[in-house]
């Protein structure tokens, strides 16, 4: 149960101590007090235990030198800010042949060496960003109470670690665009996973070849029918397979038919005509046994379609001239006119 000690004056209250730990809980933590306001919550906190280990040798203490505190930036809870107020202990290293006399204790649950953030929120922010330019970046975390500066939010990106490729086997290569038509770049992808690996500034043949030096693991690569990255793959995985992918092949396939097409456009254009002469003579020939009328023809529709076209283009063309004659055409009158 919540415990609400009410200040009238500035409508602060607190929570205990086994609320703080269910809500707020991280291991090897000690939420001991809190302050809650309108748009923020103060919370104090320390670590468990009553030994550190001396970072230096490794050897626990009990002995604490002094202390000092931290203030950490939080996930924030109901849009208001959560900042949290760590007391961090300084201990004596009693062990004789260690070089450190003093040390502080470490808080990795918690927080890194240097960071106004802990973890849980760095995770957060790096997620979010990544996805979002610096300033982007900065006005949405201000709207979820984690302000960052424009700057940090670039830090926490380029805080992120790179996973390690050092097993990779199976990868993609194509080229994407800096700006279209421009300038291009190089795009390695796991072609397991499908996630990307590496940016590569441009797409020449040393480029490429010098990055597949690097990472002697690949089996297979998947490319476009780029000649470049053809070589590049004989020079810098030789022993790789090279693979055309699903996209190429089936272009390959297209430009294939199309090339076809055009040679024999002639051929293909002569049978389908003569076809279709076949098809008006069947028509043609069945007509006349069902009706006896020589006359209804596929021609002679034609030429009837097409005369009665002209003869009414005529007559427009004719009522036209007469009213301009007459100087009376004008828009309202153009609008009637049809064929």
């Amino acid at each position: 149960m919540i415990d609400y000690t009410s200040q009238p004056k500035d409508n602060n209250f607190s929570i205990n101590k086994h609320s703080l730990q269910a809500v707020f809980g991280i291991p090897g933590v000690v939420f001991y007090d809190s302050v809650i306001s309108d748009n923020l919550i103060l919370l104090s906190a320390r670590l468990k235990g009553k030994t550190a280990k001396c970072t230096c040798c490794g050897k626990r203490s009990k002995s604490v030198h002094s202390s000092y505190t931290r203030k950490l930036t939080d996930l924030s809870v109901t849009g208001r800010a959560v900042k949290i107020i760590l007391k961090v202990r300084k201990f004596r290293c009693r062990n004789s042949r260690c070089s450190q006399t003093v040390f502080s204790e470490q808080h990795l649950p918690l927080t890194q060496k240097y960071s106004r953030l802990t973890d849980r929120t760095s995770h957060y922010l790096q997620r979010l960003l990544i996805e979002v330019s610096s300033r982007k970046g900065e006005y949405i975390s201000d709207l979820f109470s984690i302000k960052q500066s424009s700057s940090t939010c670039l830090r926490i990106v380029k805080s992120i670690e790179m996973p390690d490729y050092q097993e990779l086997t199976t990868i993609g290569i194509d080229d994407w665009a800096y700006r279209k038509g421009k300038s291009y770049g190089t795009i390695i992808v796991n072609a397991i996973n499908h996630r990307p690996v590496e940016l590569l500034k441009g797409r020449d043949k040393e480029e490429v070849a010098d990055w597949l030096k690097e990472h002697n693991s690949i089996l297979y690569v998947t490319r476009d029918r780029s000649s470049s990255y053809s070589n590049a793959i004989k020079s810098g995985a030789s022993k790789a397979s090279q693979i055309a992918d699903r996209f190429h092949l089936v272009k390959n396939l297209g430009d294939h038919i199309a090339h076809e097409i055009r040679m024999e456009y002639k051929t293909i254009k002569s049978s389908w005509l003569a076809h279709r002469k076949s098809l008006y003579k069947s028509k043609e020939n069945n007509s006349c046994l069902s009706s006896g009328d020589n006359e209804n023809t596929s021609d002679s529709q034609y030429n009837k379609h097409t005369n009665s076209v002209n003869h009414r283009k005529q007559e427009l063309f004719n009522r036209i001239h007469e009213l301009k004659k007459k100087q009376q055409l004008s828009k309202s009158n153009c609008q009637c006119f049809k064929y």
